[in-house]
């Protein structure tokens, strides 16, 4: 009974040691960088829901926005686009009647896309971004 239980737990000890991995690796960016962004008067929240890199290296964020005027009720969705350096080339709200963006930027090929709800008929509507702008356009309604 005792070499049953000295197996078992040798077992059990070589099974968790192997899945551990018992060296240092320290994995860095090539690049990072801090950037705060906000408003001035700190009357909006911006929550980020995704953030996806460009061909040219810029970063493409999707938030969502939360301010005075959709009184909490529904998330605006909000995108910013940022340069290598995390310079702010363009940002811009998405208008009504968009909202509720879902956490996720999709991506074929160079161009990318989000889904979002419509506030009136709760509809899923899947819209396009134009990398040159932040500007969106209604691709589906499911």
């Amino acid at each position: 009974m005792t070499n049953y239980i000295k197996t078992i737990i040798f077992v059990i000890s070589l099974i968790v040691l192997s899945g551990c991995d018992l060296f240092k690796n320290d994995i860095k960016p090539n690049e990072e960088f801090v950037k705060i962004i906000g408003n001035s008067d700190f009357s909006s929240v911006f929550y980020a829901e995704d953030i996806v890199e460009t061909s040219d290296n810029s970063f493409i964020i999707l938030g969502s926005l939360h301010n005075e005027s959709n009184t909490y009720v529904w998330q605006t969705p909000y995108l910013l686009m940022l340069d290598d350096a995390g310079k702010v080339l363009w940002e811009t709200t998405v208008s009504s009647p968009y909202v509720n963006p879902v956490g996720n930027i999709l991506q074929s090929g160079n161009e990318f896309f989000f889904v979002a709800m419509h506030e009136t008929t709760l509809e899923t509507h899947l819209l396009s971004i134009d990398e040159s702008d932040g500007s969106t356009s209604l691709l589906a309604s499911f």
